[in-house]
């Protein structure tokens, strides 16, 4: 087995029919599709189990109390059988060659990731739009196209904006087992942002394919706001898992200042997303976010002075005020 595509699922039954006939319409063969259940309410077992009850490429894993994604996508690479896996969304697109173009990157380049370039569907209109609104690992030059590691890379805050995703890369499945790496299973959501980074500072080869051939569906409707509150506030658990690994890995004080750049304007940046009514609550959980820097204020100040002021505001704020939410807001 070459490939092994591992896709979660929870309540999908408007568009796991799609998924499934896309995976079927693949000009590659030699690969599997295991779908792992997360407790669905609605039809989407029944669905899977009709439409690849003749195909024995697919796999059903049903699991028998809701996990969320990352225990999910965990499930799908223990029963796992392909050289390389890939991790896909249930609802989005993807080109009719995307496994045969990633198998043949990632395995001729001897690479232990490799990732391509994505576009954005605008889900009500079926508009495709060049993606803007995320930073890609393919938007690296020509020159790291056929192998580079973050070693290669200055400064590294570059690679931590652009290493988020998860579904326009494919990977080596022994590199992922032999450094154990896996997706934390205590997020609700931004589990694939830190098995992305996990990757990418573990890989010692990574390659690009400088194709579009993934389609990622943009729908905000969906997320209603209870959904991006608890999304938002589980950026603060993923930065303290991110630390735990950079200090594990032996890279924490190489990278700390680059980390904390990170950090703290993606903190600020998801505040100004937050309904207002949540800013005062998100506002002292940033405020004891911040306060682990105190100890490298003058490091910071001689590094970026913005980044200097935006903190010492922060910090200096005794109570949240509209002063302090406008400061915010407009920084």
């Amino acid at each position: 087995m070459k490939v092994s595509v591992i896709i979660p699922v929870y309540n999908a039954e408007n568009c796991i029919s799609n998924c499934i006939e896309n995976c079927k319409n693949q000009t590659f063969s030699d690969f599997e599709v295991i779908f792992v259940d997360d407790c669905s309410k609605d039809k989407t077992t029944e669905i899977i189990s009709e439409k690849i009850k003749n195909d024995d490429r697919f796999r059903l894993i049903q699991l028998k109390k809701n996990r969320r994604q990352g225990y999910a996508r965990n499930i799908g690479l223990e029963h796992a059988k392909g050289d390389y896996v890939m991790f896909l969304d249930v609802d989005d697109d993807y080109s009719l060659n995307f496994i045969e173009k990633m198998y043949n990157k990632i395995s001729s380049d001897n690479a232990d990731m490799t990732a391509c370039k994505f576009c954005l569907i605008d889900e009500k209109s079926g508009e495709t739009t060049e993606n803007t609104d995320f930073a890609m690992l393919a938007d690296y030059p020509e020159k790291f196209h056929n192998g580079f590691n973050y070693s290669d890379i200055t400064p590294v805050i570059d690679l931590f904006n652009k290493s988020n995703t998860i579904w326009d890369k494919i990977f080596r499945r022994n590199f992922l087992l032999e450094n154990n790496i896996k997706f934390p299973t205590n997020l609700f959501n931004k589990e694939d942002d830190v098995f992305a980074l996990r990757t990418l500072f573990l890989a010692k080869k990574i390659t690009i394919l400088n194709k579009v051939l993934y389609f990622y569906k943009i729908n905000p409707e969906k997320y209603n706001s209870n959904f991006q509150k608890q999304a938002i506030y589980d950026c603060f658990l993923m930065f303290d898992l991110i630390r735990n690994d950079l200090q594990e890995y032996g890279l924490l004080e190489q990278f700390r200042l680059d980390f904390m750049k990170y950090e703290i304007f993606t903190l600020k940046y998801y505040y100004g997303m937050l309904e207002q009514k949540c800013h005062k609550d998100f506002f002292y959980k940033l405020q004891n976010s911040y306060k682990k820097y105190e100890n490298f204020s003058r490091e910071i100040k001689n590094s970026d002075n913005v980044l200097f002021e935006l903190i010492t505001k922060v910090l200096e704020t005794k109570e949240f005020s509209p002063e302090i939410d406008i400061f915010l807001k407009n920084y």
